[in-house]
């Protein structure tokens, strides 16, 4: 017959969570489904009395335990029932990873009908007794007193006893001068012997022998600044990037001397101003007089001895010019610009024109005789001369009668001649920025230009170059990394704050400039706040040190804190509002606060062979008995580095005959007690320090 079935007791890997693991990985963790059907039989009856307990799994094999949370070694099927009793069902299945083995735990109870059952749990120290039901008993153990009630059933008493042994740990250590050691919440700080006696969980005597030396360090800061594009030389090592760089030195006393460089680069500061002048202004430009259009630079030196660059701009407007020819006939007068002309000659009137400059006009006067005359000319071929409000391109004679607004009359005879003017065009093209020689000029504008040579009949023998500027292709990108990352730019992984400048050749054999603007983003620096040793069956809470636009954490959540309850070195990458990144990982261990077996894993040593903390081992107390032990030690990237299968044996900081460089390395302890069936697995790190 089946006896009481209760729910779900404990499921410490929920399906579809996933495991981190620093050496192996991740790994997509699903449980095997909770037992079912689960009978004793009988279920009740007068004690003592045997049952047998049975029960089915979907996958995997039935385990019995006697605790709600499954853990520990398994218990058979068949039990004598002396007390009303509860019996606890888990499915495991070896052929899933280690954390996803064992599924939630259900449980049965067995009842006895009238005989009454009791035990009294208690704890002694060493070298104390406790009578019970008659007999005095001083060691640890199940101990029954059975009262007969009448009826068949007897009173049974049980007496769970537990002895406490006095447990005495001899510590060795070392700090360098001005460093705390935390002694049981003693801080120390000068070498010495120091002894603390604590009561354990049971109240009964701990012993710690901590024998402590102090090694003196050294430590020293150094202030410097450099301009940007300047280098400092530091510890045979040059920088040019703001930050703090650390050199550490080896002292007598191993500890290190370190230095520090607080570095910082000063930006050099620029600045362009535009400005504008008439033709034949100057202007003056950090003590140079400029009249030319073009573009100038000043380096100045500012307050903190670094480059300030200005820049100028300058336009030189053109003068603008203009010519007025008008004739008149002698005794006329002619106005212009204000004042009236009866001569013959050149008058210039100066206008301010719309860019406020001035704006020259001349007037070419002409005052002509009442008279008859004969001209002579002579025009090349192509031109035309005027005359008499005619233009004439034929060789001739031309008569023209004048009979101005000014009244007189002149009758003027035109014998033209027309000479030959022959003309050659050359079409070509330059890129922006070089020089073409025409006729012994270098041009470097693009446009239409001549050169005149005079025939033997005194006519222009035109040469005329039609030329035409490729301009240089620019681009301009600016882009923000995160510290770490880089930007691929012209074949060249970037990852400096700059602006960085590349020159191409096109098709047609001009540049094509592009410019990078590259500014780094420093990554979030976070912390897990949380304790990273957890009893079992309670509950944790893992906390980010401050805010960041988002979280992620190995479990999948993705909120500032996370409850925890299984052993699991937890991580926690945040992002920021430049959307950078920023991670840290903390290993919590999961162990049995009611377990007398203690092991100690140093998070340090110095193998120096100085004859102070030279290896790394696990440490165990005596209540700790092994029947499998096997201690990993990997490197920062995985790779094994020492096997060890005996508790006493121990790491000396090399691999295959080399010493180990200074970093932070990975342990991971697998180890089965005496009388178990379950393995335990810890993780955690391992510095090697000076």
């Amino acid at each position: 017959m089946g006896g009481k079935l209760n729910g779900f007791i404990n499921n410490p890997c929920p399906a579809g969570a996933v495991v981190q693991s620093p050496v192996f990985g991740t790994t997509n963790c699903t449980n095997p489904f909770p037992p079912s059907n689960l009978t004793a039989s009988p279920s009740s009856g007068c004690a003592p009395y045997n049952t047998n307990l049975s029960g089915t799994c979907s996958a995997g094999t039935l385990r019995w335990y006697t605790n709600a949370l499954g853990t520990g070694a398994g218990i058979g099927n068949t039990h004598t029932i002396n007390m009303d009793s509860t019996f606890y069902a888990r499915c495991y299945d070896a052929s899933k990873p280690t954390s996803c083995q064992y599924s939630a735990s259900r449980s049965i109870m067995v009842t006895t009908s009238n005989g009454v059952y009791d035990t009294i749990k208690d704890t002694l120290c060493m070298g104390q007794s406790l009578n019970f039901g008659g007999n005095t008993y001083n060691s640890t153990g199940l101990y029954n007193d059975t009262i007969p009630l009448g009826g068949g059933c007897d009173s049974i008493i049980t007496l769970d006893l537990f002895v406490v042994p006095t447990l005495q740990i001899n510590i060795s250590d070392s700090i360098c001068d001005g460093d705390l050691y935390n002694f049981n919440g003693n801080i120390l700080n000068t070498a010495g012997t120091f002894r603390d006696t604590s009561n354990s969980v049971y109240g009964c005597d701990s012993i710690t022998i901590l024998t402590l030396t102090v090694l003196p360090i050294y430590r020293d800061t150094i202030h410097e600044s450099i301009c940007t594009g300047e280098m400092y030389l530091f510890n045979g090592y040059t920088y040019g990037i703001s930050g703090y760089f650390q050199a550490n030195f080896y002292s007598n006393y191993n500890c290190d001397s370190i230095v520090v460089l607080d570095l910082t680069v000063i930006d050099i500061i620029r600045d362009t101003i535009n400005e504008d002048i008439c033709y034949g202004e100057t202007y003056n430009f950090g003590g140079t007089i400029l009249s030319s259009s073009g573009t100038y630079n000043d380096t100045l030196v500012n307050g903190n001895g670094c480059d300030s660059i200005s820049t100028i701009n300058l336009t030189v407007n053109s003068l603008i010019t203009d010519t007025v020819s008008a004739t008149i006939c002698d005794g006329n007068s002619y106005a212009f610009g204000g004042n009236n002309y009866t001569n013959t000659g050149l008058y210039n009137d100066t206008l301010q024109a719309t860019n406020t400059c001035d704006s020259i006009v001349t007037l070419n006067l002409i005052v002509n005789s009442v008279y008859y005359d004969t001209i002579q000319r002579a025009i090349c071929d192509g031109d035309v001369y005027l005359f008499g409000g005619n233009a004439y391109a034929v060789a001739g004679n031309y008569n023209d009668t004048l009979n101005t607004s000014f009244g007189c009359d002149s009758i003027a005879t035109l014998q033209l001649t027309v000479n030959p003017s022959p003309s050659t065009t050359i079409f070509d093209t330059i890129c922006e920025g070089y020089l073409y020689n025409f006729e012994g000029k270098n041009i470097g504008v693009g446009g239409i230009y001549f050169d005149t040579l005079t025939t033997t009949v005194g006519c222009d023998s035109a040469l005329i170059l039609n030329l035409h500027v490729i301009p240089t292709v620019r681009d301009t990108i600016s882009t923000e990394i995160c510290d770490g990352n880089f930007v691929l730019f012209d074949g060249v992984p970037r990852n400096i704050d700059g602006i960085y400048t590349a020159t191409y050749t096109l098709a047609n054999g001009c540049d094509s400039t592009s410019t990078l603007i590259l500014s780094i983003n420093p990554n979030p620096v976070v912390s897990i706040i949380g304790d990273s040793i957890l009893c079992n069956n309670t509950l944790g809470l893992l906390s980010s040190s401050g805010n960041f636009t988002s979280y992620l954490w190995s479990t999948g959540e993705t909120t500032p804190s996370i409850n925890f309850y299984s052993e699991l070195e937890y991580k926690l990458t945040v992002t920021d509002d430049n959307n950078c990144t920023g991670a840290d990982s903390l290993f919590v261990d999961v162990i049995n606060c009611e377990d007398t077996c203690q092991i100690y894993v140093p998070n340090a040593f110095t193998p120096d062979n100085d004859g102070f903390n030279d290896i790394f081992k696990a440490i165990a107390n005596d209540e700790c008995i092994f029947s499998e032990f096997k201690l990993l030690i990997f490197n920062r990237w995985g790779q094994l580095l020492k096997e060890v299968t005996d508790i006493d044996q121990t790491w000396d900081g090399t691999y295959k005959g080399l010493k180990s460089q200074i970093d932070t390395y990975i342990w991971v302890l697998t180890y089965k007690k005496n009388k178990e069936v379950n393995f335990i697995r810890k993780f955690g790190h391992v510095s090697i320090i000076k």
